[in-house]
């Protein structure tokens, strides 16, 4: 490889890596409080009434802009689980570990990862291991 062909890979990469060290920069996170039916829905309300407008609305699809539960109603990980009876598992915050794939229910087909949540390599593993299929939603 040349000194130029490797420039020309180093300039290609630092550019991606400081366009997505900008986009995260750029993320804006609306705090939310759902305790009840109606916080829920006053929350899809809002989200339809931001969303008219088209330069918010592509922020909110490409997680520019989330929404995340107050510390009040925060939920772990374990509580984001989906009840037992599911073969969906959806998980929206947090870190997916080897131990956590271990505990979800024999049936578990299905991972739902919200756009913040990381699992480590040994839970990746484990997931292909046990066939489970990970969405991003």
């Amino acid at each position: 490889m040349t000194t130029d062909a490797v420039r020309s890979l180093i300039r290609e990469v630092l550019a991606e890596e400081l366009g997505r060290v900008a986009r995260e920069r750029s993320t804006t996170r609306e705090i939310v409080s759902i305790q009840t039916n109606e916080d829920l829905q006053a929350l899809v309300q809002h989200i339809v009434k931001i969303s008219r407008d088209k330069s918010m609305r592509e922020r909110i699809i490409a997680g520019d802009h989330v929404f995340v539960l107050d510390s009040q109603s925060s939920v772990s990980v374990a509580k984001t689980l989906a009840p037992a009876s599911s073969d969906v598992v959806q998980i929206t915050q947090g870190f997916l570990s080897e131990r956590a794939i271990e505990a979800l229910p024999a049936n578990t087909r299905v991972v739902q990862l919200g756009h913040g949540v990381r699992f480590t390599p040994l839970a990746r593993d484990r997931l292909r291991q046990r066939k489970i299929t990970v969405e991003r939603i």
